[in-house]
Parts: C-alpha cells; structure tokens; sequence
C-alpha cells in the first residue's frame, strides 16, 4: 500500500499543481470521506491508519488528474482526458480491491481489479503522448 501511494504522489507531481481547480478537490474530499466512513468498521489496527492515507494519495492523484482536463483556458486533448479517465477507473478499481479485501467478497474481484488496474495506467501512461508547450508551461509555474 505505501508503494502505490507513492507512486499516486509521483503522478500528483507530474500532473502539476496548475489549475488548481479547489472545487474539484472538495468533490473529492466528499467522496473520499464517504468512502472512508463506510470501510472504517471494516478496518483492524494500522489499517485504519494506512487506509486513510493512501485515500489521500489517491484523492490527490485524483485531483490534480481531474483538473487538468477541467481546465478552461487550454484546449481540451486527449491526452488530458486519458489522464481524467485514467484517475476515475484508478478509483474504482481501488473501491473494488479495499471492498473485496476489507468488507465482503466481491464475485470476479480480481479481474475486475487487475483489468482496471491495468486500464488506468495505460490511460495515464497515454496521456504524456501530447505534451506541448502550454502543458509544460503550467507545471513550471
């Protein structure tokens, strides 16, 4: 769990910090304490603790994925919308692993979990394919 929560850091690093877009951070946040509160009873000893900070990470991840592609003062690519997409199915795909592990046995958990694992680090791995000048623009300031 820690090395997926640094590598959610590393992509938060690379997806930049610019637009900040703060209301897609505290439609995040929202989801994200939902989605806590409903495992919490679930958890045992330092899960309770690792589990809430990888949400972070990936709340972060998140984020930053989701307001690259909301931003409105540079065109739309598809690059960014892989990104986007990327971070929605990393979501779900962890959704899906921490019901399985934690709350009660998901039919097919590890196909669902490893075919949208796999999926949304291709998108996100796509996503660098458009680099341009304004996307590094943004990341530099």
């Amino acid at each position: 769990m820690l090395m997926f929560g640094i590598s959610h850091l590393l992509y938060t690093w690379a997806f930049g910090l610019r637009p900040l877009r703060l209301w897609i951070a505290l439609m995040l946040l929202l989801l994200s304490v939902i989605y806590y509160v409903a495992v919490y009873s679930y958890l045992r000893g330092p899960m309770i603790y690792a589990m809430a900070g990888y949400i972070v990470m990936l709340g972060l991840m998140s984020w930053r994925a989701l307001a690259r592609v909301a931003c409105s003062s540079y065109e739309r690519t598809w690059g960014r919308s892989c990104t986007a997409a990327g971070a929605v199915i990393f979501i779900a795909s962890d959704l899906v692993l921490a019901i399985d592990r934690f709350c009660f046995t998901v039919p097919h958990a590890r196909a669902i979990v490893m075919s949208t694992y796999y999926g949304a680090q291709m998108l996100i791995s796509l996503s660098i394919v458009e680099q341009s000048e304004p996307d590094m623009f943004w990341k530099r300031n």
